[in-house]
């Protein structure tokens, strides 16, 4: 049996992945242009930025969201509560995908009532405590061992990389077991 559905998530966890890797690429970027800004004097920190879709000075223009350039820089930190955030928001999605598209796939496909794989329940768990929990655990884990029963999930990027690579291994559980292949994902 064709073990393309395991391949299809596996790319899909690595552009998931990717995501955090862009953000830090983007935010790094923006940074330092910034604080270039702030060296050359064109603005200062208190100064307010004003984000909107209109050009600024266009009568009409609205704006959408300001900030000064102090929070903003904050917002942009490698490690800020927003970067921890937008990490956590994708745990959430990458749990979605594998029960909402690539679980039913391979039950399908391996003609079986259920899946279980011990990774993608641990990432149900990280899902619920940060849906359902303020992204408290309250359960032990199997397999993630990123975060344990009472952590606060508020990834940091290196802890994000360790789940990904979590999943990955259990990804190729998955395939040994449902497939009779394995996959050999890294």
């Amino acid at each position: 049996m064709p073990i393309n559905t395991p391949a299809r998530l596996h790319d899909d966890l690595l552009d998931l992945y990717g995501e955090d890797q862009i953000a830090l690429f983007v935010t790094a970027t923006a940074r330092k242009e910034v604080e270039r800004w702030l060296n050359e004097g064109d603005t200062t920190i208190d100064n307010t930025l004003s984000l909107g879709k209109d050009g600024p000075k266009e009568s009409t223009a609205l704006v959408d969201y300001s900030l000064t350039f102090s929070k903003f820089l904050d917002q942009l930190a490698h490690e800020s509560r927003h970067s921890k955030i937008l990490r956590a928001r994708l745990i959430v999605f990458t749990y979605m995908l594998w029960e909402k598209v690539y679980r039913p796939t391979i039950c399908k496909e391996c003609s079986v009532d259920s899946i279980e794989s011990h990774a993608f329940g641990d990432l149900r768990l990280y899902r619920n405590a940060i849906l359902h929990q303020n992204g408290k655990l309250d359960s032990d884990t199997k397999t993630l061992t990123v975060f344990g029963k009472d952590d606060i999930i508020h990834p940091t990027h290196n802890q994000l990389r360790e789940i990904f690579q979590q999943l990955v291994i259990g990804l190729n559980d998955l395939g040994v077991r449902y497939y009779g292949e394995n996959p050999d994902f890294k």
